[in-house]
C-alpha cells in the first residue's frame, strides 16, 4: 500500500494516464485472446480467414504493443519522479537533523541506504505494471467469458 500512497502523491495527471494507458493495454491483450478464439472457432468450423481478420489481428497486437511499452515507459518516469521527490525530502530532513545524532551515525552510509533503498523500488516498478496489466487481462477475460457463455463465467 506505501507504492500507492507514492505514486498518488504529487501530480495526479501522471498517474491517471499511467493508469488508462494500463487499461488500454489489458483491454488490447484480451481483445487478442479474444481474436484467436475467434480464428481457432472459424478452424474448427472449417471457415476460411479472411485477410480483414488478420489485419485485425495485426493491428490490435501493434496497438498492444505500443500501449506496453508506452505504459511502462510512463510508469517508470512516473516513479523516477515521485523517488527523486522522495530522495530530495529525506536528504532535506537529514540535513536538519540535530547535530550529535547526526555525528553519531555515519552520514555516508545513511545516505547510502537511503538510496539503496529507493533503487530498489525504482527497479520494482515493472513488476508492479505487469501485475496491474495482468489483473487488467484477468478482469477481461472474464468480463468476455460473461459473453460467450454465462455458465462457463459461473464455472470460472
Amino acid at each position: 500500500m506505501h507504492i500507492f500512497r507514492l505514486l498518488s502523491t504529487g501530480a495526479s495527471a501522471g498517474f491517471r494516464y499511467v493508469l488508462v494507458v494500463t487499461c488500454l493495454a489489458g483491454i488490447a491483450n484480451a481483445a487478442l485472446l479474444g481474436m484467436i478464439n475467434e480464428a481457432a472457432e472459424r478452424a474448427v468450423l472449417a471457415r476460411p480467414l479472411g485477410g480483414d481478420t488478420i489485419l485485425l489481428y495485426v493491428a490490435l497486437f501493434a496497438f498492444f504493443y505500443v500501449a506496453d511499452r508506452a505504459s511502462l515507459r510512463e510508469a517508470n518516469r512516473l516513479v523516477q519522479h515521485r523517488l527523486e521527490a522522495l530522495r530530495l525530502r529525506v536528504a532535506g530532513k537529514i540535513r536538519r537533523v540535530d547535530l550529535r545524532t547526526l555525528e553519531s551515525l555515519d552520514r555516508g552510509e545513511l545516505f547510502a541506504t537511503i538510496g539503496q533503498e529507493i533503487n530498489h523500488l525504482s527497479q520494482s516498478l515493472p513488476l508492479l505494471v505487469s501485475a496491474a496489466q495482468s489483473s487488467l487481462l484477468l478482469v477481461f477475460c472474464l468480463l468476455y467469458i460473461a459473453t460467450v457463455s454465462l455458465a462457463a463465467f459461473a464455472v470460472v
